[in-house]
C-alpha cells in the first residue's frame, strides 16, 4: 500500500518553496524501488520509518540520512527501500533553499548532505516538532511557519540565482547568447559566473528544465500524446525528447510516469498544455 498526501505552502512561500508532499509505503520484505529522475529542485527530507539507499548510474549506493538535505541533480538515481517508510518533504524552487539558508546552490547541486550539518539545532528542534504527530496536514502547517520566519530574513537572490528561476519559469526555452547578452556578458563570462553560483552550466540546467516541463506536463494531461509534449517544448523532434529522456532518466518517455512512482509529486506539477 502507498499514500501520498501533498499541499501548496502558503502564498508568501510560493516564491521559494513549491510543495510539501508526505509518503506512507507499506512493503513488503522485497525492494520498494523507484527512478529519482533528472531535477533542479532541492528537497528538505525527513524519514520518520525505514530508510532509503540511493544508487546512481555508477552502481555506488549510499545510505540517505534520516534527516537530508538533496540538491538539485543531472542524472537520474535509483530509490530503494524496505518495510514501512514514512517521508515528509519540502520540495524547493530551484533557487529557494539557498535564499532560504544562505547556502550557494553550487554546494547543493548533485550532492546531498546530513540536514543537521548544514543547517545546525535548528532543523533538530523542527524535526522533533514534526515527530510528535503523523498528521500531515499538521506537520505542514508547522513547516509553513517555520520556513516563513526563514523568508523573513531570507538573503537577496544573486543575479544568476535570478536568472536560472527566470530560465526554469521559461522551462529552459531559451537562448543562451540572448541571455548573455540582456547581463552584459560574453557567453564565456556568462557560462563560467552561472556555474560557479548554480553548480552546472546554463546550457544543462536550460535541458533539465526543459525535461522536467515536458515531464509534468505529461503527468497533468497524460491524454497528450509524446509528440505533442515533444513539440510544445521545443524539442527538435521526438527523437530529440528521447534521447534526452534515457539520459536525464533512465528509460524511455513511454514508461517514465510508471516508472518514479511519487518522487515528483502531483502538487510540483505547475505545467499545463
Amino acid at each position: 500500500m502507498q499514500v501520498l498526501q501533498t499541499q501548496k505552502p502558503s502564498g508568501a512561500l510560493r516564491a521559494v518553496v513549491r510543495t510539501y508532499a508526505q509518503r506512507d509505503v507499506e512493503a513488503s520484505d522485497a525492494a520498494f524501488r523507484q527512478v529519482g529522475p533528472a531535477r533542479l529542485e532541492p528537497t528538505l527530507e525527513f524519514q520518520f520509518h525505514g530508510a532509503f539507499d540511493v544508487r546512481r548510474p555508477d552502481g555506488l549506493v549510499n545510505a540517505a540520512p534520516s534527516l537530508v538535505v538533496v540538491g538539485g541533480y543531472s542524472e537520474p538515481v535509483e530509490l530503494i527501500s524496505r518495510g514501512r517508510i514514512q517521508t515528509f518533504a519540502v520540495f524547493f524552487q530551484p533557487t529557494g533553499f539557498s535564499r532560504l539558508f544562505g547556502i550557494g546552490n553550487r554546494e547543493l547541486f548533485n550532492r546531498f548532505h546530513d540536514a543537521h550539518a548544514v543547517l545546525g539545532s535548528q532543523i533538530e528542534a523542527l524535526r522533533c516538532q514534526l515527530a510528535e504527530t503523523e498528521s500531515f496536514d499538521k506537520r505542514a502547517r508547522i513547516t509553513d511557519a517555520f520556513l516563513c520566519k526563514q523568508l523573513s530574513r531570507a538573503r537577496r537572490a544573486e543575479s544568476m540565482w535570478q536568472i536560472a528561476d527566470h530560465m526554469f519559469e521559461e522551462k529552459g526555452v531559451l537562448r543562451m547568447h540572448d541571455v548573455a547578452y540582456l547581463q552584459g556578458m560574453g557567453m564565456r563570462q556568462f557560462e563560467r559566473t552561472f556555474q560557479q553560483q548554480i553548480g552546472t552550466t546554463p546550457k544543462q540546467f536550460a535541458r533539465i528544465a526543459r525535461f522536467t516541463s515536458a515531464l509534468d506536463a505529461k503527468a497533468a494531461s497524460p491524454h497528450r500524446p509524446w509528440l505533442y509534449i515533444a513539440h510544445t517544448f521545443g524539442y527538435y523532434d521526438q527523437m530529440h525528447m528521447v534521447r534526452d529522456f534515457h539520459e536525464l532518466a533512465g528509460c524511455a518517455p513511454g514508461t517514465m510516469l510508471a516508472n518514479i512512482g511519487d518522487s515528483r509529486p502531483p502538487s510540483q506539477l505547475l505545467v499545463s498544455v
